[in-house]
């Protein structure tokens, strides 16, 4: 595939979360909630409703649209600083309806302690807001639900699906997901695995949720095309040239291949993700798709686990709250003043965006402001 585009230094644009800013030229007046929503609901979405496609949307989110619903996911990113899901996405959020859509509406089943919803090829956010309600309709019933999203686009960050059971409902929740194939197999060169992240969230009373994201590659694929585009080497073990050598240039280990964390032991947890997210969900393999476009989200499979911790235990969850704060606690008083805990740095970054707005560098609006030319 093409590499991404080449460094570029320029300074930022600051947009804002609360009213729209205007960047030199006044082309783009805001990169997501007025380009994007009024882009895709003007041109690219089917007839008929939102709600009437997509049973389980809430009301607010089926007056604003399918489009509506991704903005909210690639704004949490970039809110939170996690620019290689944010804005950086949006291009091919808009190539991949371009090229392959309109949609269908995702097709939801279920019984017992599970809900089934097949994309057919749609965006993952869509897809997981299709069949949110029963997941956690059947995780408060049961105790454990599991819900499977088969043949998504999944482009976004993973933890907005578990930051969101967990804040809006008080689930703990895990989600994992495939791709197609970037990353080795340890000891080997070729690419056998996507970057297999999994999620994992839990409520907490009074505050957001503990959420954590991660990849089994030692560094997501984003933050490689962004090392890339800026110019900057990579970490040690990041990645490998497509001779299985080793290197710290981001634009050979995207030729190449990247590598799992922790050797073997990151592998076993990238294998593990690929079964539950691509062969639990019926979903395609990793290595089936390794021809695919890299420009856009290739179809794939994602599994989202929910439990009721009051269900689960036969406790309150005031106690058990208590139990995990104490926990907390322990782990933040340490002698070093070096602990902290997953995911404070995306809190603080969300705190300042909502104070400051979000800093967007030049570069990234000309290709939003290309997509909608």
């Amino acid at each position: 595939p093409p590499p991404p585009p080449a460094p570029a230094e320029e300074a930022p644009v600051r947009v804002s979360l609360e009213t729209p800013a205007e960047p030199p030229g006044g082309a783009l007046q805001h990169p997501v909630e007025t380009c994007f929503v009024e882009w895709v609901n003007g041109e690219a979405e089917p007839e008929g409703g939102p709600g009437d496609q997509h049973p389980g949307v809430d009301e607010e989110r089926a007056e604003r649209g399918e489009a509506g619903i991704i903005a909210d996911v690639i704004t949490a990113a970039e809110r939170d600083g996690c620019a290689s899901h944010g804005l950086f996405r949006l291009p091919g959020y808009c190539r991949t309806i371009r090229e392959d859509g309109p949609f269908p509406a995702p097709v939801v089943e279920e019984e017992r302690g599970v809900v089934r919803v097949d994309a057919k090829g749609g965006i993952a956010a869509l897809a997981f807001e299709a069949g949110r309600q029963k997941l956690v309709s059947k995780s408060e019933s049961n105790g454990i639900a599991a819900c499977s999203l088969r043949n998504i686009r999944h482009f976004s960050a993973l933890w907005f699906e578990v930051e969101k059971l967990a804040s809006e409902h008080g689930l703990v929740a895990l989600a994992f997901v495939n791709s197609k194939a970037f990353v080795s197999h340890a000891g080997g060169s070729k690419r056998t695995y996507g970057t297999n992240p999994m999620a994992f969230a839990f409520p907490r009373y009074g505050k957001p949720p503990l959420v954590w994201d991660q990849a089994s590659s030692l560094m997501a694929r984003g933050e490689i095309q962004i090392a890339y585009r800026d110019g900057h080497p990579l970490p040690d073990g990041v990645g490998v040239r497509e001779d299985g050598t080793p290197t710290l240039d981001a634009q050979e280990v995207l030729r190449g291949a990247q590598s799992t964390f922790g050797g073997h032991k990151g592998t076993a947890i990238a294998l593990m993700v690929e079964l539950l997210a691509a062969v639990v969900t019926g979903s395609p393999l990793a290595v089936e798709l390794v021809d695919e476009p890299e420009t856009k989200p290739t179809v794939n499979g994602e599994l989202i686990i929910a439990l009721k911790p009051e269900q689960i235990s036969g406790q309150e969850m005031a106690l058990l709250s208590l139990r995990a704060e104490s926990l907390f606690e322990h782990i933040l008083d340490d002698p070093t003043g070096g602990t902290r805990l997953p995911g404070e740095r995306r809190l603080r970054n969300r705190k300042l965006a909502a104070e400051n707005g979000i800093d967007v560098c030049e570069p990234l609006l000309r290709d939003i402001e290309e997509e909608f030319r």
